[in-house]
């Protein structure tokens, strides 16, 4: 699976008419970056200690999803 690098990815929140960070990342390495419905999702790698570079042995994947007032976050790990 090649490497994907996207840009950073910073998502502001609006609370009493101002905007502040609610999610950011500036510089790991991400597999995929895609939306699904009103959520965004982020595969980066995860290596185990005796993992070479070429082969992970898992995937974290990060759900990112507004609830109408604040993102709400979940991550899921699997095997690769």
């Amino acid at each position: 699976m090649p490497y994907v690098s996207p840009p950073p990815t910073v998502q502001s929140s609006r609370v009493f008419n101002e905007h502040a960070i609610a999610y950011a990342r500036l510089n790991d390495a991400v597999l995929a970056l895609r939306t699904s419905g009103r959520d965004l999702v982020e595969r980066e790698p995860k290596y185990a200690r005796t993992d070479p570079n070429c082969c992970l042995s898992q995937i974290r994947e990060r759900r990112i999803h507004w609830t109408g007032s604040r993102f709400k976050t979940t991550v899921r790990v699997r095997r690769a």
